[in-house]
């Protein structure tokens, strides 16, 4: 479905964006792509056994959901990060 490959690719993109922010540098920016990529790909990989199965069709879509929530909360946090200087920025 497109919006699970959204989702999925999201995570991608987040890791690499946080990683060129933060440390703008090569290989930690590779390394928080590598890590976005695999963690992307388990969690879709996830997805798929539990859309396969007909009694567990159900998880897919909550896995979904806890996704989603995961990532709007941690676009909240950099928000408020970002309102207050005197935090550090760890995003990845």
């Amino acid at each position: 479905s497109p919006l699970t490959h959204t989702i999925f690719s999201s995570l991608w993109g987040y890791y690499v964006g946080a990683a060129y922010l933060v440390h703008r540098s090569r290989a930690k920016t590779w390394k928080a792509a590598l890590k976005g990529l695999f963690l992307a790909s388990v969690l879709h990989g996830i997805f798929d056994f539990f859309t396969t199965s007909s009694s567990w069709r159900i998880l897919s879509a909550l896995v979904i959901l806890a996704i989603w929530i995961w990532q709007i909360r941690k676009i909240e946090k950099i928000n408020k990060e970002d309102n207050n200087p005197d935090s550090p920025s760890n995003v990845c």
